[in-house]
């Protein structure tokens, strides 16, 4: 057996632990598609994966065009960080759901909900001896929703795109809804050059 990597019985118990429960995610569908009328609905780990493909795209190549026109001020960006950032982005959906505006939630009592899904994750590999796992995934998760970062506010944007994305595959699919609204509102949110872009492209194939 190799030595490389070693767990202890406690620690393997509280990493799997905290897998099912981010497992989770796998069946929480996505509720503004639900409220839309879409069938078959992804699911939040459907969508963050996405995210995670678009983070590790976008960071590299921005990071590239930036190295390679030293000229221009262009900002760059951790891709580890925003891949992590990316992947647990929507984590706390595991325990709390998929809240949206439309379900009379205040945005306080949110927050506060996710924090403490987030809070209870983090305390639970803590508990098990993986308590700089915990800190790292507490830590990410805080910097998206904070989006003070490059490396955050990136995502945030990636985050729409991929749901811009989405909303042009499944009316592709299903020719009778008119999403439009959501590359609407994904290109009044995102912030970036980057995001710009991609959306402008979404936006380019909706014609």
């Amino acid at each position: 057996m190799s030595s490389v990597s070693h767990l202890t019985k406690e620690q393997a118990a509280s990493i799997v632990d905290f897998l099912r429960t981010a497992g989770r995610l796998k069946r929480v569908p996505r509720a503004g598609w639900v409220r839309r009328g879409v069938p078959a609905v992804e699911s939040v780990a459907d969508h963050s994966l996405r995210v995670a493909m678009a983070a590790i795209a976008t960071a590299a190549t921005t990071n590239k065009n930036s190295a390679t026109n030293k000229d221009q001020l262009v900002e760059t960006v951790d891709l580890a960080r925003c891949i992590g950032i990316a992947v647990v982005h929507d984590l706390a959906e595991a325990v709390v759901g998929d809240i949206t505006p439309h379900d009379g939630i205040s945005k306080e009592e949110k927050a506060r909900r996710e924090t403490g899904a987030i809070d209870d994750m983090r305390d639970g590999l803590a508990g098990g001896g993986c308590g700089d796992a915990g800190e790292a995934i507490s830590q990410l998760w805080a910097e998206y929703e904070a989006g003070e970062t490059p490396e955050a506010r990136l995502v945030k944007d990636l985050d729409k795109v991929e749901m811009a994305i989405q909303a042009l595959e499944y009316q592709e699919e299903h020719t009778q809804l008119d999403l439009s609204s959501f590359q609407q509102s994904a290109e009044k949110a995102t912030k970036t050059q980057a995001g710009h872009a991609l959306l402008e492209e979404v936006a380019r194939r909706r014609r």
